[in-house]
């Protein structure tokens, strides 16, 4: 009855079909001064992501996330601003974790991606062989000539409260 004093979203206002929305809502559930905690990956720099987001057209599919709206810190403000909380800070976090990807495992990271519920659908089995070519192929061009990609792990993070 009384509210809650933090809410939080790891990760996740991308895969909600209108965030600003599922914001607004929650607004009902804090307290005044209750605070939403929230982050969403920087842009562009998760290696699979990336890459199925541009090989989605050429297979005819659409994403099971929507991380259109996210271009910088700025949009993750405007989005907390627009659903009536007062944003505190809103920050691009350092790198948690760089991971090395080479085109020798560029099958294998496709191979891991489609096993989880954001990409499964690129696994399909009426879509799979060809997905699987066209990501390879992707990878091996934003590769270039030193064959490895690197997905720094960078989001931007917000905390925001209700007046």
């Amino acid at each position: 009855e009384e509210g809650f004093d933090l809410i939080t979203c790891a990760a996740a206002l991308v895969l909600l079909p209108d965030p600003g929305r599922a914001v607004r809502g929650w607004m009902r559930w804090l307290k005044p001064g209750g605070r939403i905690v929230t982050d969403v990956a920087a842009r562009d720099v998760h290696v699979p992501s990336r890459i199925f987001k541009r090989i989605s057209g050429d297979l005819g599919m659409e994403l099971v996330w929507d991380e259109s709206w996210v271009q910088g810190e700025w949009s993750l403000r405007e989005l907390l601003e627009g659903a009536g909380l007062v944003v505190k800070t809103v920050f691009l976090t350092e790198s948690f974790q760089d991971r090395v990807y080479s085109v020798a495992n560029a099958g294998e990271v496709f191979e891991r991606a489609v096993s989880s519920p954001m990409f499964r659908n690129f696994g399909d089995s009426g879509v799979r062989d060809e997905a699987k070519r066209l990501f390879v192929k992707r990878f091996a061009e934003e590769a270039g000539a030193e064959g490895v990609l690197v997905d720094e792990a960078k989001m931007y993070l917000a905390v925001a409260y209700k007046s």
